[in-house]
């Protein structure tokens, strides 16, 4: 739809809607006073003070017009009102920036209306309560479950400790891995200690049998000596064996001694049949010494040796438990860890208990009363004022919607712009001829300024069986003014009177084709320059023949009538005709009023030099 035409419509009817406002307004006036009555409002603003986002404040806002809470405020006010109407009466406002809720109300009284919001905002509260309530006492359930279920657990882990305990013997694994390092380190002490010893002993029993092997076995007791020899040498060993206990075997002294007794020993063999000597002989007292003390050692080493095997023994048995006992405590380790989560978990689950417990006592709300309903001292003029207005707005809009659809009626095309539209095609002129037969100059020169240079045969079609006459027309200037090329009309001077009458191609009834596309009475001579044939179709609006005369045209001018064609009939245009190129539009009957809008749309200049270049070459 083009605009200017509408608003075009609007303007021609402007004076319509300030006199159905004006009679609206006192329809309202009339309304508001005999219907409407004086009403008290007042309002009570609440502050949301919850930790939730800007949908949870829209949930709990919405339900304060909830219908149990409506039916709940119905039954405190002890209101015979439905709750339809109640509902009417309250109307709820909030800001999600500053979290700020209005409960605004109206009733015939003062009293009432505040009666009304103190009361609503009491019942949502008492509702966000039970709400909470609901909530803590269902979550007060679930921590029950979970905490009884925590404790089962914690129980089980427990007894899976003990059990794993009594199956590795330790009752506690601190003290029984002190324990077992203790008797390691105590074992490996005492293990070292008794080699010790036993190094200690075997090198007494060494010395004390190096010792005897330097004693004789036995003395002299009495007697007469008969070698001197024999003297020296028995004193000579007695000397290195008291030496030998001071003394080291490569001492000096224990060297002559031995070199003393070896001579001594040789003389005492070469002169033995000589002398002769009366001895009685005792056992050696210092020998039978040094035997006993060799033995005992030997006893003692072997004792400390003993020992230091069973020592060594101790602590390897020892280091195994620590072993043992360093496997089983990583897993004691997993157990305690387990049984320390259950008991943590059991901790968290009953100071959640006892919070929920201590919400229950006092539920708390995420609303806040900021300022409380007063009883307002005077009534809401503007009530009536309101109801009144809205019937010229009410009627404004009718009246509006209603020109709209006058103008809209049977979705008809009036403009060029319209035309062009829904054609698809270009509009070549728009004349308000022949509704005003004084504009047919102006269209005439219109056509004027294209049809003396335009070439080859053009097709004047009617759109509907009533332009056929107008098509005639047409044709018939469009063929003046190619007899006379160089003439140009004013539109002020008189037209000249055409010498021959309009060409007619005239199509069969019974829809064969007809005649051929050519002049009857004006063609151009041998040789002369050439024009453009205009013929105008006076055949059937549909059917092959007029589809076969408007493909051999060079081009097909459509008189269309302004508001006479349907834009569903002006779309199906290319496919009536048979051709989708070389069509242009006649737009006439136009209003007056419209005169201002665009009178030609589209590719003008290229509808009328079709055909050109054929003729040129």
């Amino acid at each position: 739809m083009d605009l200017g035409r509408l608003l075009s419509d609007l303007g021609q009817r402007w004076r319509l809607i300030p006199v159905v406002a004006a009679i609206a307004l006192v329809a309202g006036v009339a309304y508001a006073h005999r219907t409407v009555q004086m009403l008290y409002k007042t309002r009570t603003a609440l502050l949301y003070e919850g930790k939730g986002g800007r949908e949870e404040l829209i949930t709990l806002v919405d339900s304060i017009t909830l219908r149990a809470n409506i039916k709940e405020v119905k039954r405190r006010l002890k209101s015979k009102s439905s709750l339809k109407d109640l509902l009417k009466r309250i109307n709820v406002q909030f800001d999600t920036d500053s979290h700020l809720v209005v409960v605004s109300t109206e009733a015939n009284t003062g009293k009432k209306a505040a009666k009304l919001a103190n009361t609503t905002v009491e019942v949502f509260l008492d509702y966000q309560r039970r709400v909470f309530r609901d909530q803590m006492e269902e979550r007060q359930g679930a921590i029950e479950t979970d905490l009884a279920a925590a404790k089962v657990r914690v129980r089980n882990r427990r007894e899976a400790y003990d059990t794993f305990r009594r199956e590795v013997g330790v009752g506690d694994f601190k003290t029984a891995h002190k324990v077992a390092l203790e008797q390691a380190v105590t074992m490996r002490q005492k293990a070292e200690l008794a080699a010790a010893a036993a190094q200690t002993e075997a090198a007494r029993a060494e010395k004390m049998s190096e010792a005897a092997k330097t004693q004789s076995r036995t003395i002299t007791a009495g007697g007469t000596v008969v070698n001197p020899d024999q003297d020296a040498l028995a004193a000579a060993r007695t000397q290195l064996n008291q030496d030998k206990a001071r003394l080291s075997p490569d001492h000096p002294r224990i060297l002559a001694l031995q070199a003393k007794i070896a001579t001594l020993q040789e003389r005492v063999k070469s002169r033995a049949n000589v002398l002769q000597s009366t001895v009685s002989v005792a056992p050696n007292a210092a020998y039978l010494e040094l035997q006993r003390g060799a033995t005992t050692a030997g006893i003692r080493r072997k004792l400390e040796l003993h020992n230091e095997q069973t020592f060594k023994r101790f602590a390897d048995e020892a280091d195994q438990r620590l072993q043992e006992l360093s496997r089983a405590e990583g897993q004691a380790k997993h157990y305690l860890s387990q049984i320390e989560l259950a008991e943590d978990r059991v901790k968290q689950l009953e100071a959640d208990r006892m919070q929920v417990l201590d919400k229950l006592r006092s539920p708390p709300t995420s609303f806040r009363i900021v300022t409380p309903a007063g009883v307002p001292d005077a009534p809401d003029k503007l009530t009536k004022q309101k109801t009144a207005l809205r019937f010229p707005l009410i009627a404004v809009a009718l009246t509006l919607i209603g020109l709209l659809g006058y103008s809209l009626r049977g979705l008809r095309v009036h403009t060029a712009r319209e035309a062009g539209y829904w054609a698809n095609t270009p509009v070549v002129a728009s004349s308000t001829w022949p509704r005003d037969q004084e504009t047919l100059g102006a269209l005439v020169d219109e056509l004027s300024d294209v049809a003396p240079q335009t070439h080859g045969t053009t097709l004047v079609v009617a759109a509907r069986p009533n332009e056929v006459p107008l098509a005639r027309e047409v044709a018939y200037w469009l063929g003046t003014l190619t007899k006379w090329p160089n003439k140009a009309l004013t539109g002020e001077e008189e037209l000249p009177e055409p010498d021959v009458q309009p060409s007619v191609v005239v199509g069969s009834g019974d829809g064969e084709s007809s005649t051929a596309l050519v002049r009857t009475d004006q063609l151009a001579p041998v040789g002369a320059e050439p024009v453009m044939v205009a013929q105008a179709w006076d055949g059937p609006t549909h059917g092959p023949a007029l589809r076969r005369a408007a493909r051999l045209a060079d081009r097909v001018l459509v008189v269309v009538a302004s508001g006479a064609m349907s834009v569903t009939d002006l779309s199906q245009l290319r496919t009536r005709l048979g051709r989708e190129d070389g069509i242009g539009l006649l737009l006439v009957g136009l209003d007056p009023a419209l005169e201002r809008l665009p009178d030609r749309v589209g590719e003008v200049d290229a509808f009328w030099q079709r055909g050109a270049d054929a003729v040129a070459a």
